[in-house]
């Protein structure tokens, strides 16, 4: 079963991307690779802007090299909806835009929602029964 989760990064006050990500959403998973291997704007952008994950890899990209795909993925290599399986114009695969982060991931059927805060250069999280953020620690990531 999926455990499916957000993420998103906030780029102002106003401006929030996002793209879904269907499996191991957990802190333990996604949010250990999140924290230790998505840590700049370039990197976390360059990962949003490939659209829907089917599953987070410590890496955007698989060495040229290699052939990666959705049947045959390279390890710890980021698995997309569009990129690797096909996948076009659903709201799986698309990358949105919104103002907030509140009220909007409540209606994505996510038990997780990851976001990265530009300004603040940390991630935070929450849980769907959660009414706040928190700051991801190494921690919150312990299996």
């Amino acid at each position: 079963m999926a455990t499916r989760s957000i993420i998103a990064i906030k780029i102002n006050s106003t401006k929030v991307k996002f793209v879904y990500c269907h499996w191991d959403g957990y802190p333990q998973h996604n949010g250990k690779i999140l924290l230790n291997h998505y840590n700049d704007f370039l990197k976390i952008n360059e990962l949003i802007e490939h659209g829907g994950i089917s599953s987070l890899g410590e890496s955007v990209n698989a060495p040229s090299d290699v052939s990666h795909s959705f049947d045959k993925p390279v390890e710890n290599v980021t698995v997309f909806y569009g990129r690797e399986r096909g996948d076009k114009n659903s709201h799986h695969t698309e990358v949105k835009t919104v103002k907030a982060l509140d009220k909007f991931f409540e209606h994505w059927g996510t038990e997780w929602v990851y976001y990265y805060d530009y300004s603040k250069c940390k991630w935070f999280f929450k849980h769907y029964k959660s009414k706040e953020y928190k700051e991801l620690t190494s921690k919150d990531c312990e299996e």
